[in-house]
């Protein structure tokens, strides 16, 4: 079976069905637990379930004044915004269509649109500090596409790297579940070890290197 094109597929839903991973083989077609946690550590440590759950903690690191109203403000706006990019790059191109390559241009301009709306709403800087991160990694991820650098591990590391910046005990300990999504992203074929690494490596660096100066 030829995976050379399709392993290089990102799916960027939280289901992430479009992607193509190898499976072991088995008895009776059947999964071994071990892929089957690679593939639930793949799903909800995937790009836009991270992308995400960055908006909510650099909108709770931004203090308690307002807390709540800009936890909504924030991940309506930039969420709305990934999903809603998300579905016109799938109407556009039909299923199978979002890929690395195609979706996180339309991705980045639509999270421009959102910070935009979101600068005249307010919101605050710890969240402006995580867009211009994760705004970075999408580049990242762009360039990274031809030698298949994990983006998964780019944008649940720049989820660890701004933890790791406001709120270092959970970050710590999100170093041990993305050394459990590298193993997953491996395990499912989907990376060699130094493309899952690499991207781990270069997200934990963007976002930790945005929380500098921040008063989180």
């Amino acid at each position: 079976m030829n995976w050379s094109g399709r392993s290089r597929e990102l799916s960027w839903s939280i289901s992430d069905r479009t992607s193509r991973d190898k499976r072991t083989p088995g008895a009776a077609g059947r999964t071994r637990p071990d892929e089957q946690l690679a593939r639930a550590l793949s799903r909800v440590l995937g790009p836009l379930p991270s992308t995400v759950l960055a908006t909510v903690v650099a909108a709770w690191a931004g203090g308690p004044d307002g807390r709540l109203g800009a936890l909504a403000t924030t991940v309506g706006l930039f969420a709305g915004a990934a999903v809603l990019a998300l579905a016109l790059v799938r109407l556009v191109g039909g299923p199978g269509s979002v890929t690395r390559r195609r979706a996180v241009p339309w991705v980045l301009a639509a999270e421009l649109v959102a910070l935009g709306v979101g600068a005249v709403l307010g919101v605050p800087d710890e969240v402006v500090r995580a867009f211009a991160a994760y705004f970075a990694t999408g580049l990242v991820a762009l360039a990274g596409a031809r030698r298949n650098v994990s983006a998964h591990g780019l944008l649940a590391g720049t989820l660890v790297g701004l933890l790791l910046g406001w709120f270092p005990g959970v970050g710590a300990a999100g170093v041990v579940v993305l050394g459990a999504l590298v193993w997953a992203r491996v395990r499912l074929g989907q990376h060699t070890v130094s493309q899952a690494v690499v991207g781990a490596a270069v997200g934990v660096l963007l976002g930790f290197l945005a929380t500098l100066g921040s008063g989180g």
